[in-house]
């Protein structure tokens, strides 16, 4: 597997989601849905403050802390833009 890398290292322009992990384009949905683009997908839907944090100790406790605060049942539930319900 490939070093993970950030948006700002593909390409020199600044876009919003330099702070994300770039993920690959995938046409199938046996793809889309693999662990490795699906865990991206979710470490890239967390908030900026999260992903900053340099120590994993503290990664781990806000990351908890945030889960606690905001209960998800199921992962697209947690995919939706924040204040949409899930129908």
């Amino acid at each position: 597997m490939e070093k993970m890398k950030y948006t700002r290292e593909i390409h020199d322009y600044c876009t919003c989601q330099k702070s994300d992990l770039h993920t690959q384009f995938c046409r199938t949905t046996l793809l889309k849905n693999n662990s490795a683009n699906m865990g991206l997908k979710l470490y890239n839907k967390l908030s900026n403050t999260i992903k900053r944090l340099d120590k994993m100790q503290e990664f781990k406790r806000k990351l908890k802390y945030f889960l606690m605060q905001h209960i998800f049942y199921s992962v697209d539930e947690y995919m939706l833009p924040i204040g949409t319900t899930v129908t």
